[in-house]
């Protein structure tokens, strides 16, 4: 009984966690504005993540930038058009208007997200080889938007270019894309999102795996 109770236990801990913990309650339609200023990411002279973003649901979230040739304003409320495994327009790579993510760039995100890139490859926000700017240019590589050496900031560019790591390009780990617009339409950046089925399937499955164990012990 005391085993079963820990286990209910354990699932109100799941239960209780934040929203933003277990699913992103973010849908076209939703709001979205940027809290913190870009930083100024070197080599490419542009403004950047890590930047925090927030809703008008009240969710709350870090992400990067994908287009080098859009912005958006800190402060500034923009209505979310689209949340798709593409940036809307796009430069590099786009096609028919769509400039798909890859799956390099959907598991980098992803391991941010979920910390495991702090945990496992050492990502420290403000470190000069593995912070904030060698993940963003890393993105902005990726995609195509910059198109220069990364020098001191190839971190995380390079993490993905060799060996698997666990990116597949038929796998974009519930990575998807806001594409937000302003009052007047007009696109404004498009920002990474991780939407919640990785997150909810793994609290699902720790939940599983503690009521078979129990079972068993019984």
């Amino acid at each position: 009984m005391k085993k079963f109770l820990s286990f209910l236990l354990f699932a109100a801990m799941i239960v209780s966690l934040p929203s933003s913990a277990v699913a992103l309650n973010i849908s076209p339609g939703d709001t979205i504005t940027l809290g913190l200023p870009y930083n100024d990411v070197p080599l490419a002279n542009r403004g950047g993540g890590e930047f925090s973003m927030s809703t008008n649901k009240g969710v709350n979230f870090i992400s990067f930038c994908l287009e080098i040739g859009e912005t958006i304003n800190p402060g500034q409320p923009y209505v979310i058009q689209t949340i798709v495994p593409y940036a809307t327009g796009g430069a590099g790579g786009a096609s028919g208007g769509q400039d798909s993510i890859s799956g390099k760039t959907a598991w980098l995100y992803y391991m941010f997200f979920t910390g495991q890139l702090a945990s496992q490859y050492g990502y420290v926000k403000s470190d000069a080889a593995k912070g904030e700017d060698a993940l963003q240019l890393a993105f902005w590589k990726l995609e195509g938007e910059y198109t220069g050496e990364l020098g001191s900031y190839s971190y995380f560019y390079d993490l993905v270019n060799t060996g698997g790591n666990g990116w597949n390009d038929n796998d974009l780990h519930g990575v998807a894309v806001i594409n937000p617009i302003d009052g007047n339409n007009n696109q404004a950046q498009s920002i990474l999102v991780l939407t919640p089925e990785p997150l909810t399937l793994l609290l699902m499955g720790l939940g599983l795996v503690g009521l078979a164990g129990l079972r068993r012990k019984e």
